[in-house]
């Protein structure tokens, strides 16, 4: 399930979750981020699953932990992966292998059915690895293999701002030569804002990590409060 900012993804999702759960004791839901992670019970996707550090194949099983892992994901029937575009072949192909060795099946993600949800016009996996939609020599192909994509058209989060809207979506396939017209351009300059006028207590994103402490810091001095730092064991 694909398609552009704003045109109902997230929403799906949570009402694909919201039925499938009436009939179904498992449901996991996968948001893969470049480290994977993944709540369930306060565990990640790669200590559920017992991912090695490399996830270069040959495929290595989980031997003695087959049982333990078994036992938590035996009843899923299917999974919900967000952020696709973040997910890697090999990562895929790891958690596939998984599922077959879990479900004692040699089906795809050993049966489960799998909704994929992202835009891979969005960021890629870390590091040199392509998107899965990118066929590569050598490599497996479980996603063009496997998969059907539904791509979701129809503008919902800034239907009252249609203009940003479409200029969010012609950014998003926008070429790296490609140059924007001056409409565009116009209107970006527009959103452009000193970052001291901008008010505290909206989202923020920034490049590094060392410029959201120093952001997180200046939020928590404003309060005026005293702060404690307590150090972990």
């Amino acid at each position: 399930l694909t398609g552009g900012a704003g045109c109902g993804k997230s929403h799906v999702i949570k009402c694909v979750y919201q039925e499938a759960t009436k009939l179904l004791r498992q449901l996991p839901r996968l948001p893969f981020t470049g480290t994977a992670a993944y709540n369930i019970s306060g565990k990640t996707l790669h200590s559920i699953l017992k991912l090695p550090k490399s996830l270069k194949p040959p495929y290595k099983g989980l031997g003695n932990s087959l049982d333990e892992v078994r036992a938590v994901l035996s009843n899923v029937e299917i999974l919900i992966i967000d952020e696709i575009s973040m997910v890697s072949k090999d990562l895929l192909a790891y958690v596939h292998w998984r599922f077959q060795q879990i479900k004692g099946n040699n089906r795809f993600m050993g049966g489960v059915s799998v909704l994929a949800v992202g835009d891979f016009f969005q960021l890629p996996p870390l590091g040199r690895a392509k998107p899965l939609c990118v066929a590569e020599d050598g490599m497996l192909d479980f996603w063009n293999e496997n998969f059907q994509m539904i791509s979701l058209t129809e503008i919902m989060r800034q239907k009252d701002d249609r203009a940003f809207a479409e200029l969010l979506n012609r950014i998003r396939v926008k070429g790296k030569a490609d140059l924007l017209s001056e409409d565009d351009r116009s209107l970006l300059i527009q959103a452009v804002t000193d970052p001291k006028e901008c008010p505290m207590d909206v989202l923020h994103i920034f490049a590094t990590n060392k410029q959201v402490d120093n952001h997180n810091a200046a939020v928590v001095a404003s309060f005026g409060a005293v702060t404690v730092d307590i150090q972990a064991e």
